[in-house]
């Protein structure tokens, strides 16, 4: 049986993706009316990129028991690099990375630090900075116990760094009962883009299915035929988004921050800070934001 193609795991779902959109570069579109509801996309986890396919695949054959010591991010990012330098993989595997290094990744790593010198004061320059000079620090400790591996399969520093801005800005992180979690990178998952509008309908969740772990996307909101289809990426902020996607979305419901305040309050001045409390509440906050404590 031939392996399958990349738009063979989409085949039967009412969903296909369009090279150029008019705002978002490329994205998902739907080729029939779909309901509220309705699955848009389903993948098996066998077909996603996960720690457990990355060992599965034999990828990571070479690294023997340490493959299972990495993190997942680093697995995974280790078998998107073996499949780009054309070890043997599935059809669709090799077809998903040819689409993911034909376009050019716009998370906040790839911003040069003069460039985020415009972000000075926020803690997103930061942020984006450590991560990348963690990336690299984590490649040159690979280099010193992996090192003929990565060699073998063309993983330098630069491609390292490349795998990890790929999954900051298309991957998802599912969390299990017992605390665990779960990175997976879906083949058409990560081609659909965000709406702050699919915030808290659950329209992304693993589901089980005849035994079978499945990555499931499902419509938040009618979709009309040739309209494009979207899911949350998270209640994210704009720093947030920015980080992933290099993308900000106007008046983001949840581009805020979060501040605490502490207050040292005595009998004479509880009255005052009781007031402020109350205030605070009757602003939209969540139950807890605003708490007054007399010592």
């Amino acid at each position: 049986m031939e392996a399958p193609a990349l738009p063979d795991l989409w085949a039967g779902y009412p969903v296909r993706r369009e090279e150029v959109l008019e705002g978002y570069g490329s994205g998902m579109i739907c080729c029939r009316a779909v309901e509220s509801g309705e699955v848009l996309l389903r993948l098996d986890l066998s077909v996603c990129w996960t720690a457990e396919t990355a060992r599965a695949s034999g990828a990571l054959a070479g690294l023997g028991e340490l493959a299972a010591e990495l993190s997942e991010a680093t697995q995974i990012a280790l078998h998107l690099l073996v499949v780009a330098n054309g070890a043997a993989a599935e059809r669709f595997r090799h077809e998903h990375v040819k689409t993911m290094c034909a376009t050019t990744t716009e998370t906040l790593l790839d911003w040069t630090d003069e460039e985020l010198e415009v972000l000075a004061g926020s803690k997103w320059q930061m942020v984006a900075h450590e991560m990348r000079e963690d990336i690299i620090a984590e490649h040159a400790e690979l280099e010193e116990v992996i090192g003929d591996f990565l060699q073998t399969h063309g993983i330098t520093q630069e491609k390292f760094l490349w795998a990890h801005k790929i999954l900051l800005s298309r991957a998802m992180t599912f969390y299990r009962e017992g605390g665990s979690r779960l990175m997976v990178l879906g083949p058409g998952q990560d081609m659909f883009n965000h709406s702050c509008e699919a915030v808290g309908y659950e329209d992304v969740k693993l589901e089980t299915a005849e035994g079978k772990e499945m990555l499931v996307i499902r419509a938040f909101k009618p979709f009309g035929e040739g309209e494009q289809a979207f899911y949350s990426y998270s209640p994210a902020s704009n720093g947030r988004l920015l980080l992933m996607g290099g993308f900000v979305v106007p008046e983001n419901p949840f581009d805020s921050v979060e501040l605490m305040l502490t207050f040292p309050v005595n009998p004479s001045s509880a009255p005052l800070f009781q007031q402020l409390a109350e205030g605070l509440r009757s602003a939209p906050l969540a139950d807890g934001a605003a708490v007054a404590e007399v010592g």
